[in-house]
């Protein structure tokens, strides 16, 4: 009974030590959003990293960037010791000195109604609903009942109620619906995704998780993370860019000056996704030297 009570208080401190060097990590990842997005800190949110994953700390330098374009909810994260590779989802709570719709005196008379009758499962477009309300209108307005997804490209809205002019619409009054990627068969964690491995599906947003996947460039040419079923949306944060240069691993190193283009070997030191600077050692002189990755297995001299 005492060595399982020990071994219990073993594996509770060291549970407590991961938490304690995540929520740092996680601490030093909002630090970056923070600057980069110039938005109050106490304004990001980020969920607990996968415990799969077994990502706790950085002890090298951090790398926090916005992969996608026009694209605030989504980070990657890079560390090279110890080595990953992650994409996180973000969250940005609303500046407590902008007043919600609904403590807002102005906005009691305000609301989003439809410009003509809709009928039960008739199909809307984003035009039919307008807003109606006071002269001049309030800023920020009510929140829209179709959500972020107003400016979707495929979104469909049909009313599950009848809806007429006047009458205040509710998100919970329509159904919004949107195609994004999704898995083709059931795929393995370790998966490079190619066009043949995903589809195109028609969901609903009621149920969407925030940071799934929403085009095919968010997807081709990335590894899968974690198991994903069939018909199921892409999470980012279970995709990341493929390791296209290992280790230990030889390497082509291209350099180029002006017209001129010379290729020669090296040893990778380290793991690297494209784009992702990695030092290599040339083996004939013993020298290192900083490069990026271009491809699978080829590098270009960084420039200084």
């Amino acid at each position: 009974m005492k060595l399982e009570s020990l071994m219990l208080c073993m594996f509770a401190a060291v549970a407590a030590t991961q938490a304690n060097s995540q929520e740092m990590l996680l601490q030093a990842i909002k630090n970056q959003i923070a600057t980069k997005a110039e938005i109050d800190i106490e304004r990001i949110h980020l969920d607990a990293i996968d415990r799969r994953l077994a990502v706790t700390d950085c002890e090298s330098e951090l790398i926090v960037n916005f992969p996608f374009k026009k694209n605030l909810n989504t980070v990657q994260v890079s560390c090279s010791s110890p080595s990953f590779d992650i994409y996180l989802a973000v969250a940005y709570r609303q500046s407590e000195n902008i007043p919600s719709p609904e403590l807002n005196p102005l906005q009691k008379n305000e609301f989003w109604t439809v410009n003509k009758k809709i009928d039960p499962n008739e199909e809307l477009l984003v035009t039919d609903i307008i807003h109606q309300g006071l002269e001049p209108l309030t800023n920020p307005l009510p929140p829209h009942p179709m959500g972020n997804y107003i400016d979707f490209p495929s979104v469909e809205v049909r009313a599950k109620i009848e809806l007429k002019p006047g009458d205040p619409v509710r998100s919970t009054d329509l159904d919004v619906s949107i195609s994004i990627p999704t898995a083709t068969q059931n795929l393995a964690a370790g998966i490079l995704l190619t066009e043949q491995l995903i589809t195109t599906s028609r969901l609903s947003v009621t149920n969407l998780q925030p940071n799934i996947v929403t085009t095919f460039d968010e997807a081709v040419g990335f590894e899968t993370l974690t198991r994903i079923q069939a018909g199921k949306p892409l999470r980012r944060s279970s995709l990341r860019l493929p390791k296209l240069v290992k280790t230990n691993e030889t390497v082509t190193v291209i350099f180029e000056n002006g017209a001129l283009t010379l290729k020669t070997s090296a040893i990778a030191l380290e793991n690297g996704t494209l784009g992702q600077e990695v030092e290599v050692l040339n083996p004939n002189s013993g020298k290192q030297f900083t490069t990026e990755v271009i491809g699978k297995g080829v590098v270009t001299r960084k420039k200084r």
